[in-house]
């Protein structure tokens, strides 16, 4: 179906001239005739699942230093809470790892199991409150 164009949507006859009519008063106001649909965004989704992690990471510090660019642009104080915010949590699951590795290592380790649940056991209270 060829584009319609705004305000030319009377121009055709014959069964067009029919669907030209049926256009609703909102698609008339807003858009000054028929929409005509385009699905082009299509060509865009396919390469994202196709993306290798080396482009992937080589794109990454251009992508971190146009979104700091820009929140610096905005707010400068909003940035800084959102870094600062982003290195709490980055030291939190550091730690949380930590720990975790801490308790697999007691559990893993030789000996009787009772034993070692209860070597562990402050070890496993503080990731279970997280």
């Amino acid at each position: 179906m060829p584009p319609v164009e705004p305000g030319n949507d009377k121009s055709a006859s014959g069964p067009k001239a029919e669907a030209a009519d049926s256009i609703s008063d909102a698609e008339r106001e807003l858009y000054g005739g028929r929409l005509c649909y385009d699905q082009s965004y299509v060509r865009h989704e396919g390469p994202l699942t196709r993306l290798k992690f080396g482009h992937m990471a080589a794109a990454l510090p251009h992508m971190v230093g146009m979104v700091l660019r820009t929140g610096w642009k905005a707010d400068r104080r909003a940035l800084m809470g959102v870094v600062a915010a982003e290195f709490g949590q980055g030291v939190t699951a550091a730690w949380g790892l930590v720990a975790v590795n801490g308790v697999l290592g007691q559990l893993f380790a030789d000996g009787p199991t009772v034993d070692k649940l209860r070597d562990a056991l402050p070890s496993l209270v503080v990731p279970a409150r997280y």
